[in-house]
């Protein structure tokens, strides 16, 4: 009996272990929060570690709202985000999305997207999930873009009105 508990616990452990690896491997930052009335963090990945300089082990077990207090955010954007998220039920089935401008640790300036949306199992919610993915090269991509289409139609217009 006792050889196959410890069995059981050592493949409870490996599972445990390759969820967390697999919640690691992903470049978006993430967190997990339990379906509970104060949104209660479960778990952290890496990379939200890296983007926003909080550790994983300071998070686990904060409220979301201790949580949103400790991130180096401004502080509109802070007040928005907390009121949109806790407003929200984390049973509820909607999926919610957005951006917000931040200075990371460090203090570089990013523009961030996230998303929010619950985790099911078995029909059931389980938790919410939020990922925020860096998007600070997509647009700046954009802003060159528009820049140098700006330059060429400027350029372009120049002889065109000289010739008519």
């Amino acid at each position: 009996m006792s050889t196959m508990a410890v069995a059981l616990q050592q493949q409870a452990d490996y599972v445990q272990q390759s969820r967390a690896a697999l919640l690691d491997a992903v470049t978006d930052g993430v967190v997990m929060v339990l379906p509970d009335e104060v949104a209660t963090v479960l778990t952290i990945n890496e990379q939200f570690t890296e983007m926003f300089g909080i550790a994983a082990l300071e998070a686990q077990g904060l409220e979301l709202r201790d949580l949103l207090e400790r991130l180096r955010w401004p502080d509109d954007v802070r007040q928005n985000l907390a009121a949109l998220w806790l407003a929200l039920p984390t049973d509820a089935a909607d999926k919610q999305r957005g951006e917000f401008p931040m200075t990371g640790p460090t203090g570089i300036n990013k523009d961030i997207q996230w998303y929010s949306g619950p985790v099911y199992k078995d029909g059931y919610v389980i938790g919410r999930l939020f990922t925020f993915h860096d998007i600070t090269p997509d647009r700046a991509t954009e802003r060159l873009r528009y820049e140098l289409l700006s330059r060429i139609s400027h350029e372009l217009r120049t002889p065109l009105t000289s010739i008519r």
